[in-house]
């Protein structure tokens, strides 16, 4: 098997093309964006095996502790990582990229992908978390309606009578209107908060603009209501984050959201839209299932070397992230 330690931009995106599981967090312009928000450097490795077939393995790369030690993490930021292939890979060379990859990097963390067939390591040294999203399969206007429930249906048509409005929004405006929104939905979920990040992370992720992100805006008597961030590749478009305005929910401004972004990706040729991890939140799911949307299950890894172990339970993420929200919200 050999090895190719850091692909073009150019090769990345052309090894991309090739691999029908790819999603849009498998992209460099995905990686570029956090790292500009946090940090690291971005890694594109290819394994490429006897017969011809090859796999494509995104990576973001932190060092910690003043440098002493590196972590790899594929998946950044939570959504999906690990390996893409334009053929199905065996088990024998699935395992063959995770060894290199341990060897090079005792701190591992991969977020599988939902999309795509295989398995992750679960042997010695791996800690497995099982995580499930909600996809959405996409169609005809009236063939999806048909599928939502009756509560979603009249939720819907409760906006419209409303008078609530949609658009699709861009750059820099749109990272400020959503954060906007995103802070008053933080300090309403207080402690329940599982995922914060700060302006610049928006910034970043709306920045590459269409067809790869954009911004969904609802709006009542011309405030915006409801947002919700997506990122598309290929034929899937993934839910990023979203966020509402308390005051105006009574109108129903996330639900008209929803529909109007599955029926513009819908448009635009999407297969799926892909609703995300709801962190086991009763509400969420029930919110997502209310439009037909169905379980998809996936798992995260991670492997953590001497200094790694050391350093991240002296940094438990709990803390870490109840400082997070102290900073932005200025408490």
């Amino acid at each position: 098997m050999e090895v190719i330690w850091g692909l073009t931009r150019a090769e990345w995106l052309d090894r991309l093309a090739a691999c029908p599981a790819a999603t849009y967090f498998h992209t460099p312009m995905w990686l570029e964006g956090v790292v500009a928000a946090f940090g690291g450097q971005v890694l594109g490795v290819e394994f490429r095996f006897p017969g011809g077939n090859w796999a494509l393995f995104p990576l973001t790369i932190k060092a910690y502790a003043k440098g002493l030690f590196w972590h790899g993490y594929s998946g950044e930021s939570g959504v999906y990582g690990g390996p893409l292939a334009p053929r199905a890979l065996s088990a024998e060379q699935e395992a063959a990229c995770y060894a290199v990859l341990a060897e090079r990097y005792p701190n591992l963390q991969v977020f599988g992908n939902p999309f795509a067939g295989g398995g992750l390591p679960d042997g010695p040294g791996w800690e497995r978390v099982d995580h499930s999203t909600h996809v959405l399969e996409l169609g005809p206007p009236e063939a999806m309606r048909a599928r939502y429930s009756r509560g979603c249906r009249a939720r819907g048509n409760k906006a419209r009578r409303a008078g609530v409005t949609t658009e699709l929004l861009q750059g820099p405006e749109a990272a400020a209107l959503y954060y906007e929104l995103y802070l008053d939905s933080i300090r309403r979920w207080g402690e329940k908060v599982t995922w914060i990040r700060p302006l610049r992370f928006f910034e970043a992720v709306l920045a590459p603009g269409d067809p790869y992100a954009a911004l969904h805006l609802a709006r009542y008597e011309g405030r915006p209501a409801a947002v919700m961030i997506v990122c598309a590749w290929g034929d899937l478009v993934h839910y990023l984050a979203g966020a509402a305005d308390e005051s105006l929910m009574e109108h129903c401004p996330s639900n008209l959201l929803m529909e109007e972004a599955a029926q513009l990706w819908h448009a635009r040729g999407k297969r799926v839209l892909d609703l995300g991890s709801s962190n086991g939140l009763d509400g969420v799911i029930r919110f997502k299932e209310s439009f037909g949307a169905n379980p998809l299950p996936y798992a995260e890894i991670r492997r953590q070397g001497a200094l790694g172990r050391m350093y991240f339970t002296l940094h438990r993420p709990y803390r870490r992230l109840k400082q997070s929200v102290s900073e932005v919200l200025n408490l």
